[in-house]
Parts: structure tokens; C-alpha cells; sequence
């Protein structure tokens, strides 16, 4: 537990170190004749940039999928591989993501690691401050013994800073949650989703993103769920990037036998459409 504690404390000091002391101030500029010089606006980190719908010819769909094989033989003999894959629609305004990811382990040919993760969620700001969302994400852990988990609800988000650098945010959502798990009867309960999020973006090719989610049960908040993925992401080519990643999931009321955290840590190369 001290060594997860660490490494989360670690990552988190690393994402924040990108936050500069200073915010970018603009120059000022004047034309040829001489007219009195034009102040653009100061830009600053701590700013909130309203959501303006994109003109026509931007870019409104991306498309993102990535992965990782290592395979050892000889006085070893393991296999590990990792997949993640996303598609988006941003328009500023509004937002539709499809998400999957997976990993995969071996060690002499005994499964180590089975688990995956998919979700769909649409946001739309109401408010320049405020979005409202839906989304639903399912979920496997052989590890666990998990076969099924399924959470779905709909919330609202608080955006606290929005600019040129950064993105940070807040939201809540009541959630209906359908467990089926391997040697226990499937159960179905309300909870409560929580997060945090913050995305950095330092420079122009590098790109940080932080999430925690924490989902305790709506009547006992003892009872819960924590889920931290973290990554960093950099471009290496115009199409390709290389992405490092953290992945943590808690669950108090995991089945006995079974660890009640699964914590990972992964590297990917990734083709960007």
C-alpha cells in the first residue's frame, strides 16, 4: 500500500512540476503608420477562455489507436501486450467519445492479467462554466474475478480553468452500477461518481492528463471505488506518439482471496488520426 501511495504521490508531483511560475504575456504591436500600437489581450494560465463553436473547416472528429507487445524466452518466458483505442467528435461545444482499452499477461503460459475497459460519454456545455454529461463504461478483471461491471448515469461538470495551457475540472453524477462477479450473485446499487480532472499541455507536442474518480455507495461512502489513470503523451512524428501511462483501481468490497488494488503501469505507441 506504501509503495501504490508513493508511486501515485510521485506521478501526481510530476504532472504538476509542467505548471509554469509565470503566465505568457502578450506583446504589443503598431503598424506602419504609425498609428498607436494595438495591447493584445494578457494571456494567463489561471484564465477561463469562454467555448466557442468551431468554424466549418476545423477539425471536429479525431481518432486515436495505440499498443505495446513484449515477449521473453529463455530463462523467462513472459508475454505482456496493451491496446487503446479512441474515437471523438469535439466541436468545442459538444462532445462524443468512444473508449477501449486492454491488457494482457503471460508467464509460462499461465494467464497473469486479463482486465479491459469501454465507455461512451457525451458532454455539452449549457453554461460557459458548466457542462452536463451521460455516459456509461463497462469493465472485466480476471485478476479480480470480475466477469461484468457496468456503470451508467448522468451529471453535471464544473470547469475551473480552461486556456491555451491547461484544463481542469470537476463533476458529479449519481450512478446505477451492475456487478457479476465470478463467485458471487450479481447485485445492482446506486452509487455516487466523483472526479477530478486536469490536462497540461506545456508544449505544443507534449500533453499530460490526469483523472480520479472516486465511487462510493450512496448511502455508506465506506463502501467505495477509487480509479486513477494518469498519462503523459508525446509526439514523435506527425501521425505517431509515444504515451506513458499509470493506471490504479481500488475496490474495498473486492471478493475474498483477491487484492482489493490493481495498479499498472504501461507504455504505448500511438497512431493519431
Amino acid at each position: 500500500m506504501k509503495l501504490r501511495g508513493k508511486a501515485a504521490k510521485t506521478l501526481i508531483a510530476l504532472l504538476m512540476l509542467l505548471v509554469p511560475v509565470s503566465a505568457m504575456l502578450a506583446q504589443d504591436a503598431g503598424n506602419e503608420k504609425g498609428e498607436a500600437p494595438v495591447v493584445k489581450k494578457e494571456r494567463s494560465i489561471f484564465s477561463y477562455e469562454s467555448p466557442v463553436i468551431k468554424k466549418p473547416e476545423e477539425k471536429r472528429w479525431f481518432f486515436n489507436i495505440g499498443g505495446m507487445y513484449n515477449r521473453k524466452v529463455g530463462n523467462t518466458d513472459t508475454m505482456t501486450a496493451n491496446m487503446g483505442t479512441d474515437l471523438v467528435f469535439d466541436n468545442n461545444i459538444s462532445e462524443l467519445e468512444l473508449s477501449y482499452t486492454t491488457f494482457y499477461g503471460e508467464t509460462r503460459g499461465k494467464v497473469n492479467e486479463n482486465k479491459g475497459a469501454g465507455s461512451i460519454k457525451y458532454d455539452h456545455y449549457i453554461f460557459p462554466r458548466v457542462e452536463v454529461f451521460v455516459f456509461s463504461r463497462s469493465e472485466y478483471s480476471e485478476a479480480a474475478q470480475l466477469d461484468f461491471r457496468n456503470n451508467s448515469g448522468l451529471g453535471a461538470k464544473y470547469v475551473i480553468f480552461k486556456n491555451y495551457f491547461w484544463l481542469m475540472d470537476i463533476s458529479a453524477a449519481p450512478v446505477y452500477q451492475y456487478e457479476d462477479y465470478r463467485d458471487r450473485n450479481e447485485t445492482y446499487t446506486y452509487r455516487w461518481s466523483f472526479r477530478y480532472r486536469l490536462k497540461i499541455t506545456p508544449y505544443k507536442d507534449v500533453a499530460a492528463n490526469f483523472v480520479s474518480y472516486y465511487i462510493p455507495k450512496v448511502n455508506d461512502f465506506e463502501q467505495y471505488r477509487l480509479i486513477v489513470d494518469a498519462f503523459l503523451n508525446v509526439k514523435i512524428l506527425t501521425n505517431l506518439s509515444l504515451k506513458l501511462g499509470y493506471n490504479h483501481l481500488f475496490n474495498k468490497n473486492a471478493l475474498p482471496g483477491t487484492k482489493r488494488y490493481d495498479d499498472t503501469s504501461y507504455v504505448q505507441i500511438s497512431m493519431n488520426l
